[in-house]
Parts: C-alpha cells; sequence; structure tokens
C-alpha cells in the first residue's frame, strides 16, 4: 500500500510556500512575490534571504500579511538567488528556493543641464521615437505602438499631442484630479527627470489664460493599479506663458515603470472657477534609464 501524508501535527512550523517568483525590476532591483502556505497556526513572519559569495544571508524580514519584497541595490544583467521562508508560533519553516536576473539598461539618457526647444535629442522618449536609436527621423512612440497615451478626459486637441516635439494642444476636462498617463508597451523606465511643456489653449480655454499646472504629482506603477508617488510639486510656478517648457530632477528609484502618470493634485495658474482643475500638457520628455520590459522577453 502507498504511503498516507503525514496529517499535520498541532505544533508544526508552517510548510514552504508553494509558489516563488523572482522577477528583475529594472537594472538594480528585483522583484519576489510568494504565495502564503498551509500552517497549523497563524503566520507571524516571513524572512528572505539572498546567496551572495557562497553564503546565505537573511535581507528581509517581514510580518505574516505581507507576500511580497523588492531587493534594491543590486548590480545589472546579474543573476541572483533568494529563499522565502514563513514563521509561525512554532517556529519556521523549510525554505522555498528561487532566482532572478537584473535587466541590462538599454539606454540611459542623463538629465540635461537646460533644454532646447522642442526638448533636444538626449531623451527617452526620443530614443524610443527613433527606433531605439536605430533610425534619424523621429516619430511619435504612440503611432509606433511603443507607448500608449491615456488621459482622464479630454476637452481639446489630440492625445498623440502628449508626446509632441513642437508645441501642440492637448487639455483634459475641468475635473479634479485630471491625469495624463503614459504605458510603455515594450519597456521599462527609470525616471531621474522629466520635462513637460504647456498646450496651446484648446477646447474651453480662454486666450492669453495660463492654464499651467502648480500643485502635481509624478507617479509610476508597474501594472497600472497600485500607484507610486516619485516626485511631488506644490505651488510649483516653473511653467508659464511666457516659458511653456521646463525641466525637473527627481530622486532615482531603483525599480523600473512600465506605467507614468501626471495628476494634479490643487488648481492650475488660472486658480479661479473656469477652468482652474484643467491639465493642459502637450509635451512631455523623460531622463533616466530604459530596460526591456520582462513580460516582452518572456513572450518572445
Amino acid at each position: 500500500p502507498q504511503p498516507q501524508p503525514q496529517p499535520h501535527l498541532e505544533q508544526d512550523p508552517p510548510e514552504a510556500p508553494p509558489e516563488f517568483e523572482a522577477c528583475g525590476n529594472g537594472s538594480w532591483s528585483v522583484k519576489l512575490a510568494w504565495v502564503p502556505p498551509s500552517s497549523c497556526s497563524p503566520i507571524t513572519a516571513y524572512e528572505v534571504r539572498q546567496l551572495a559569495e557562497d553564503q546565505w544571508h537573511v535581507v528581509h524580514k517581514t510580518d505574516g500579511n505581507s507576500t511580497s519584497h523588492t531587493v534594491s541595490n543590486l548590480s545589472s544583467a546579474t543573476r541572483y538567488c533568494f529563499g522565502v521562508r514563513a514563521i509561525n508560533k512554532f517556529g519556521p519553516g523549510p525554505w522555498k528556493p528561487s532566482a532572478g536576473t537584473t535587466g541590462a539598461p538599454m539606454h540611459c539618457s542623463p538629465v540635461p543641464d537646460q533644454l532646447t526647444d522642442h526638448f533636444g535629442k538626449d531623451g527617452l522618449l526620443y530614443w524610443i521615437g527613433t527606433q531605439e536609436g536605430t533610425e534619424r527621423e523621429w516619430r511619435n512612440p504612440m503611432m509606433t505602438g511603443h507607448i500608449r497615451v491615456d488621459v482622464s478626459s479630454k476637452d481639446g486637441g489630440s492625445v498623440s499631442d502628449a508626446l509632441s516635439r513642437t508645441p501642440a494642444k492637448l487639455c483634459t476636462q475641468n475635473r479634479e484630479g485630471s491625469w495624463l498617463a503614459l504605458h510603455f508597451l515594450q519597456h521599462r523606465i527609470t525616471v531621474e527627470g522629466y520635462a513637460l511643456r504647456l498646450s496651446k489653449p484648446c477646447g474651453d480655454m480662454a486666450a492669453g489664460v495660463c492654464y499651467a499646472p502648480r500643485s502635481w504629482v509624478l507617479e509610476a506603477s508597474l501594472d497600472g493599479n497600485s500607484w507610486h508617488q516619485i516626485h511631488e510639486h506644490q505651488n510649483d510656478n516653473s511653467i508659464s506663458l511666457e516659458t511653456p517648457l521646463a525641466l525637473w530632477t527627481v530622486a532615482r528609484t531603483d525599480d523600473a515603470f512600465s506605467h507614468l502618470r501626471i495628476r494634479l493634485t490643487g488648481p492650475n495658474a488660472r486658480g479661479t472657477e473656469g477652468g482652474m482643475h484643467r491639465l493642459a500638457i502637450a509635451g512631455v520628455e523623460l531622463y533616466g534609464i530604459v530596460v526591456a520590459n520582462p513580460k516582452i522577453i518572456q513572450d518572445l
């Protein structure tokens, strides 16, 4: 007769997590995710370990409700080995192993000291629009299928002009929390700086009135649902009718993201009823590092 599996004792540690994935998340980090294991009592913590110089080291301990962790400050294009185990009041369970590889940078665009007209040729969106630097002529990445652009609403202009290199028109309706989002379909981006251009008057915008953003956040996401703030502006007067183009440096994160969003958190320069919640941006450029989207690689 076949041996029967042993039943859980009431004082057993947890089993190993049944699933554990390590996925490269940009050039300097690996995102870990696991499924909670069976346990006779509530899981109180998880430990994550990493193999370095032939030795295992615990690099993170989290509470029993967490099922993910990002390991940062790694080297690019390098394979790393990890383990995770669950702990309950009776002790730790067995380790579950996994391995992941950090991405190799495809292109780096340092933040320029100053902007030139039409954003110049040094940004990440220019590189993507020249077919990753292989063509002389820039084409809008939205038209080539590299980037999808979404807006919270549209009152005038063309959505594709969010990526325009020259003055153009794009504005949302006058609604609180208006936003503009970019979805990178074939890349992930680590942002170190970005530039915006004020839209030309469109929709119900009054000529000669400034609708430049004043308070907003730059947010990033891997899935388009869970957003992380990576830069905040409050009462920022950088953009005006006289200077419609402005550049900012942001604190670099180790993570690379496939979604970026510009979202208003307060009134624009109009400041009064009649358009103060309108986002009027027709031109974006990014600076930092671009890596291939791991999902695209897996699908090849």
